[in-house]
């Protein structure tokens, strides 16, 4: 499988270490995986990518959403976990009638699991 895990780090934080620890994981079960984020702070298995996630003007957010809904495409991503309310939304907004062709010429969408603490909003 090919996962993207999508996190807003502007420090080091319970959310990165948490999404590193699966990655090793997943990364060991063969799965080929990635790391979106404004920084990092952990070393990875996965490829690290950088993106402004976190972003203070509404022209940088839909700047961070088309840069995301390319690598979305380009890489042939099936699921992105997001860790952080701004991954959610950023994701949710970067997926909107995204669907993915696969090496055998079909389509698919792509999944989206947010693992967050505190409330979502709708």
């Amino acid at each position: 499988m090919r996962i993207l895990h999508l996190l807003s780090q502007n420090h080091l934080t319970g959310a990165e270490v948490y999404a590193v620890n699966l990655i090793q994981n997943q990364v060991k079960q063969n799965h080929l995986v990635w790391q979106m984020s404004n920084s990092f702070f952990m070393k990875s298995l996965g490829v690290q990518v950088a993106l402004p996630v976190e972003t203070t003007t509404t022209v940088d957010f839909f700047k961070s959403v088309l840069k995301l809904r390319t690598f979305l495409k380009q890489n042939r991503i099936q699921l992105v976990h997001c860790h952080s309310r701004a991954a959610a939304k950023l994701c949710f907004y970067a997926r909107l009638g995204l669907s993915i062709t696969d090496p055998r010429g079909g389509h698919e969408k792509v999944a989206q699991v947010s693992t967050i603490h505190g409330r979502q909003h709708i």
